[in-house]
């Protein structure tokens, strides 16, 4: 037996539905109250859900962009006004970011949160089931030592949206090096052959600055002359910290080698990788380097 009654009979608060039975005290069967979709007493049901993607490649020092889309993915149009919020992480906040979007009402300054800036975009208009309001359109520079993945995130509210579970959505995206141009070369040799000290120069040549640029482990490979063994005698410990490198920057490490032992016609060849925020961008190789 179905018992139709209008969902407008709901009041606020507590609502109490008695079943007297006249044949017998006990009741075998269940009963389901089911709110009919059809039913023109039901509130509106629409149900906003945003997107977040980029929308090309991230390079330290570029330029970061992303599309944020709303979509109705609910039964009814919207109402009301909807507000998109995109929290852009620290990486992304060296300069204001820019945000537009055809209807869209867009901050452009963005405020403090945990994880970085966000920023707002509004609209009052009603987005239709099944729909997608037109694109919000994100802009921001990337930090030139920002690290190798950011996570940009948005978040809709309003329009009477009914449910609040599906209203974030993050991208996570990978970083690139920047375009800093990392080189060295062997500035100079001095010292006697038991205190050998080698300053190496390495220079950026790029446009951007390089962050924790070291220098590795030196490895020397005897390549003529009777066989002997140099010993490094500092650092102790590699790398050797050079720290930022602006675009256009040098510094100089050096290191001591004891060649006692080797004779005057010994020759090496010196391999000693550069690195910058822990990845190798170079590789300084000298062949048949006197001691």
């Amino acid at each position: 037996m179905v018992i139709s009654f209008p969902a407008a009979d709901f009041v606020q608060g507590a609502n109490t539905l008695i079943v007297h039975s006249s044949q017998t005290p006990i009741q075998y069967d269940a009963i389901r109250i089911e709110l009919s979709p059809a039913d023109p007493t039901l509130a509106p049901q629409p149900d906003l859900t945003v997107s977040t993607n980029s929308t090309g490649s991230l390079v330290q020092g570029g330029l970061a962009q992303y599309n944020v889309v709303v979509t109705n993915a609910g039964m009814d149009a919207s109402i009301g006004p909807v507000t998109a919020a995109v929290t852009l992480p620290w990486s992304l906040t060296g300069s204001p970011a820019t945000l537009s979007g055809s209807g869209w009402t867009c901050q452009s300054s963005g405020h403090v949160v945990v994880d970085g800036l966000a920023y707002e975009c509004t609209r009052a208009d009603s987005l239709n089931a099944g729909g997608s309001f037109p694109p919000i359109s994100v802009s921001a520079p990337l930090l030139p030592g920002a690290p190798s993945t950011v996570q940009t995130c948005s978040i809709v509210s309003g329009g009477a949206d009914i449910n609040t579970v599906n209203n974030q959505a993050c991208d996570v995206s990978a970083v690139a090096l920047g375009t800093n141009a990392i080189s060295g070369t062997i500035a100079s040799k001095s010292g006697p052959s038991n205190a050998r000290v080698w300053s190496l120069s390495v220079s950026n040549a790029g446009t951007t600055p390089a962050y924790e640029v070291t220098l590795g482990v030196f490895t020397l490979t005897q390549t003529s002359g009777a066989a002997c063994s140099p010993v490094i005698a500092t650092p102790k410990a590699f790398p050797i910290m050079l720290g930022m490198l602006p675009a256009g920057g040098t510094a100089t490490g050096s290191v001591t080698i004891d060649f006692t032992g080797c004779p005057a016609l010994a020759r090496f060849t010196l391999n000693v990788p550069i690195t910058t925020t822990g990845q190798i961008v170079n590789t300084l190789t000298r062949t048949n380097q006197f001691q």
